[in-house]
């Protein structure tokens, strides 16, 4: 072959190589990949919902482009507008975890969608009382306890429950605190939205004792009358013949005669009369004992009988523990060495009638200092055990054993039964609910009686010192309550 003809040859070999890569360079352009779909709007589903506390529900993102085709595998970002409502993880699955509105929102390449929650409390399911039985003495309260579930075990707090009782032998109050009122049985409901729990107790008598309870009962167009009330009977209260502007009572040791404040219009005279009167327990021999200028009350039978310790406030404002003999002789002052600006009040002797506790009142620079005393029987030896600027301490009384003094403080505007030793030290509040006042130690150590505030009038009650066993002692309201309580002998 002569070189003409390979240079053809070689010629038409390229050429036709060159022919088919256009070719192939032709097919390929035909099938380029399409440039990635824009998101028009997403879509949540579901895009209401309503939960309870509790609740999980997975929630799905549908990002869609202008054509409403859907379009995969884009990434979402999940948040919620309120976490403390309901918050969603990561994949969108949402945990409900308080009551209110909440949005969920899902975006994807810069377009939101959102779904609209709303979370509800969940149900009461199931309800719990404690104890699940007891007893209960007349007049004795017991708070009782409840807990209200959901479906999942979880306690619901804030739910509202109403109580009970197939009888009249307790009375329940609407904070769950139960009464015995009458001897018997009787079972105790406590119901929250439909669901209930019932309990069972036993109402028996009140245990005997020695003593009963002296106090004061005021009524309407300001009566005050002195009265007994029997314990371990169950019988109404007694009225003692001392007429009708009596108040603040003391029992002489034997408990037959009774010592008492008298306030009142002379009509004789025309002048107001505010002294200590003494009676027998059975409405005789009644006799003035004070007669100063100015006013006398709070008496305190001494443990011996033959003296009288008692708040005199004269007619320049000074205010001092005075003590006289059983008679109404003798009567001296026995705090006149303390400054004039303090007030004292409220004597209590102790069980074997060598000191004398009172309560101290003083206005000085940092404000005023409440506290409460102790003295020798004849006014020496004055010593302060406790001392407060943010309470108010008043009304001692002394254990049996003179080891202690029960007093109440002031907490803000609760007035509450608080121990101290009776030689000082940190006093201990007692944790007993409502508003106390004048606390009364009994002679047997067992009980301590106080009067507290009510709706309509104050009521009695008992405690044991460590602040258990409470008891409503003037549990007929056609009693109209009392106040003052002091302890006397039963005869």
């Amino acid at each position: 072959m002569d070189w003409n003809s390979r240079i053809a040859r070689t010629s038409l070999y390229v050429a036709a190589i060159l022919g088919a890569m256009l070719t192939a360079c032709s097919g390929d352009k035909g099938t380029e990949p399409s440039p990635p779909r824009t998101v028009a709007n997403v879509g949540v589903l579901p895009a209401e919902r309503t939960l309870v506390v509790g609740d999980e529900i997975a929630l799905t993102a549908r990002p869609v482009d202008e054509q409403g085709e859907i379009i995969d595998g884009r990434t979402v970002l999940w948040s919620s507008s309120n976490e403390s409502v309901a918050n969603v993880t990561a994949d969108g699955r949402v945990t409900a975890v308080a009551p209110g509105a909440v949005t969920i929102n899902a975006t994807v390449d810069g377009k939101t969608g959102a779904a609209q929650l709303v979370v509800t409390p969940a149900p009461v399911h199931s309800v719990v009382v404690s104890p699940a039985g007891f007893v209960l003495e007349v007049g004795q309260a017991r708070v009782l306890t409840v807990v209200t579930k959901d479906a999942r075990g979880n306690v619901l707090s804030g739910r509202v429950v109403t109580w009970s009782t197939d009888n009249g032998n307790v009375a329940v109050s609407e904070s769950g605190v139960a009464m015995g009122m009458l001897p018997g049985y009787v079972t105790i409901t406590a119901t929250s939205e439909g669901k209930s729990f019932s309990v069972a107790a036993t109402v028996v008598a009140t245990q005997a004792s020695a003593y009963d309870l002296l106090f004061e009962r005021r009524g309407d167009s300001n009566v005050s009358e002195i009265f007994v009330l029997p314990l371990g009977t169950g019988g109404a209260p007694i009225r003692i013949n001392a007429g009708t502007v009596s108040s603040q009572p003391t029992a002489s040791p034997n408990g037959i005669r009774i010592a008492f404040a008298v306030s009142q219009l002379d009509m004789p005279t025309q002048e107001w009369i505010d002294d200590i009167f003494a009676v027998d327990r059975n409405g005789m021999n009644v006799k003035r004992l004070t007669a100063a200028n100015g006013v006398d009350d709070q008496p305190a039978w001494s443990p011996a009988g033959a003296r009288i310790a008692y708040r005199h406030h004269d007619d320049n404002g000074r205010m001092d523990v005075w003590v006289m003999n059983a008679d109404g002789s003798g009567q001296v002052n026995l705090t006149a060495d303390l400054p004039a600006n303090g007030q004292r009040s409220a004597p209590a002797w102790s069980p074997d009638g060598a000191r004398i506790a009172f309560a101290v009142r003083e206005v000085g620079y940092a404000g005023t200092i409440s506290s409460i005393w102790t003295m020798r029987a004849d006014g020496s030896d004055k010593q302060m055990i406790t001392s407060t600027l943010t309470g108010f301490d008043t009304a001692p009384t002394w254990s049996p054993d003179g080891q202690r003094i029960a007093f109440i403080r002031h907490y803000d505007i609760d007035g509450d039964i608080t121990l101290v030793r009776a030689t000082g030290g940190e006093p201990t509040r007692l944790a007993i609910p409502g508003q106390q006042f004048t606390p009364a130690w009994s002679p047997d150590g067992e009980l301590i009686a106080y009067a507290q505030y009510g709706a309509a009038y104050s009521n009695l009650y008992t405690v044991t010192p460590d602040g258990s066993q409470i008891r409503l002692r003037t549990t007929d309201p056609a009693w109209r309550g009392g106040s003052h309580p002091a302890w006397i002998r039963k005869q």
